[in-house]
């Protein structure tokens, strides 16, 4: 025969539901606090110009082959010195 009585496992059951029904609404989509949409978002972006839209581009396309040139600059240097450490020390 088990110990305890009949009250005390409804009670336990009904502690355990609550918890289960705490933790089951944590990680839903369906969950308070959790916004879903499914419109795109809207940004207030200015309308640029077809010829400001150009000087953007431009000035995009030189940063690039600046960090790109500096870049290869970088990786020359310090394939020389591992070149040179190796003929040094070899």
């Amino acid at each position: 025969m088990a110990h305890g009585s009949l009250h005390q496992f409804k009670a336990f059951l009904e502690r355990r539901n609550e918890r289960k029904a705490k933790h089951v609404g944590k990680f839903e989509k369906d969950a308070a606090g959790y916004k879903t949409s499914d419109s795109l978002q809207e940004y207030d972006f200015p309308e640029l110009g077809e010829s400001e839209l150009e000087k953007v581009k431009a000035a995009i396309r030189n940063k690039i082959r600046k960090e790109q040139r500096n870049q290869l600059i970088i990786f020359l240097v310090v394939i020389a010195l591992i070149l040179a450490m190796y003929l040094i020390y070899a």
